[in-house]
């Protein structure tokens, strides 16, 4: 008798299951989708993780200067490098919207650092391995575009004594610019 009201149960949980999911499948999605008025960069950004506002955000550090003091191979190191730059710009952007334009400012500006360095390995690589080079340096063009959109976004939203701080973060990013020959 149990036997059969779980087999009855399951049985209903089922349909409705496949009910709620037909219905899900089955919605309309031929409502046209709105097409973005400025042309972005064709680049994924990481997911930042804790932020440096964060109490353990210091163990994230830590851990990051480990990693980096034992990346040895030209290629890793490269790509690494570009991961740190690109996590600190998306955690710098996500403190300017958090109200924390300082700390976001400081954030982009390591991270910047970071690219700076990462463009110089690159051009270390280019010395031992030419077709890898050739890869990483499309993918260092694409990061350096997106970093410049993310940039000027931010300072399309700060005030004019707030912008003044981020001529920095301008000339590295034309230092990076002018390392990588891109425009």
């Amino acid at each position: 008798m149990i036997f059969k009201k779980n087999i009855l149960g399951t049985g209903v949980f089922l349909i409705m299951f496949l009910f709620a999911v037909s219905f899900a499948y089955g919605a309309d999605t031929s409502k046209p989708v709105p097409v973005p008025t400025t042309v972005s960069v064709d680049y994924v950004l990481p997911y930042a993780g804790i932020l440096p506002d964060h109490p353990l955000y210091l163990l994230k550090v830590l851990r990051d200067r480990i990693v980096d003091l034992f990346t040895n191979q030209p290629e890793k190191r490269v790509n690494f490098l570009l991961l740190m730059a690109d996590k600190r710009l998306v955690m710098g952007e996500l403190l300017v919207e958090k109200g924390n334009a300082d700390l976001g400012h400081t954030t982009i500006s390591k991270g910047e650092n970071y690219f700076i360095r990462s463009a110089s390995e690159l051009s270390i690589l280019r010395d031992t391995n030419k077709e890898s080079a050739q890869n990483l340096e499309e993918k260092l063009e694409k990061a350096y575009l997106k970093h410049k959109e993310v940039v000027l976004g931010i300072e399309s939203k700060l005030n004019k004594n707030q912008k003044k701080q981020w001529n920095d973060v301008d000339q590295k990013l034309a230092e990076i610019g002018s390392t990588l020959g891109v425009k």
